[in-house]
């Protein structure tokens, strides 16, 4: 069975700010800091084989401070970055939906100035979790990503459509857990778990 531990990055200055933020860069809040502690503490009585981040500032400081209660090594890749939101990154959040709203084609079509579709976003999320479930068969994986880059794997690994993905609330810190069955099937056996932030 191969289990994948799913954390969203901790509490950034762009959240609290209610500010897109794509793949640009973005520091995380005290509070981010002290969510990837508790979390991070949580974590340690976790099986965990392999842990793997999105390399955004974000992302990348919520893993680091993980690890230093985990004591796993740290893969950092490109390949698990947000949703590329193009022109819309830095704007308010209120810019995606009004972009919508404008739009001719469907929302999973939409692609923002130098940004991908969510379409485009799925299948980049597709592509790297079956690369990741051919290299960790059987395995114990942790991965630290961004809000709709989770949601988007959950799309395409329990076969959810993408309105239906878009709705998953996933916190700061939160974590999910998915698990296949000896069929090769996907189960959502956690999600947004947060028990562990006070």
């Amino acid at each position: 069975m191969t289990s994948l531990i799913w954390v969203r990055h901790g509490q950034s200055t762009a959240n609290v700010a209610h500010l897109l933020q794509g793949q640009s860069e973005g520091e995380l809040t005290e509070i981010g800091r002290q969510q990837a502690q508790q979390l991070g503490q949580h974590l340690r009585d976790f099986k965990i084989d392999h842990f793997i981040s999105s390399d955004l500032a974000r992302a990348k400081e919520t893993a680091q401070i993980i690890v230093e209660q985990i004591n796993l090594p740290l893969e950092l890749s490109p390949h698990v970055r947000e949703w590329k939101v193009g022109h819309l990154d830095g704007q308010p959040a209120a810019a995606l939906e009004n972009a919508f709203e404008m739009s001719a084609v469907s929302k999973a079509d939409y692609k923002p100035e130098n940004g991908e579709s969510l379409n485009d976003l799925r299948n980049r999320a597709k592509g790297f979790c079956d690369q990741l479930i051919q290299q960790h068969t059987g395995k114990n994986v942790l991965i630290c990503s961004h809000g709709d880059f989770i949601r988007m794997s959950f799309s395409a690994l329990l076969d959810r459509t993408l309105e239906d993905a878009l709705t998953i609330e996933l916190h700061n810190c939160s974590y999910s857990i998915l698990e296949n069955d000896r069929n090769g099937q996907w189960h959502l056996k956690s999600l947004n778990n947060r028990a562990h932030l006070s």
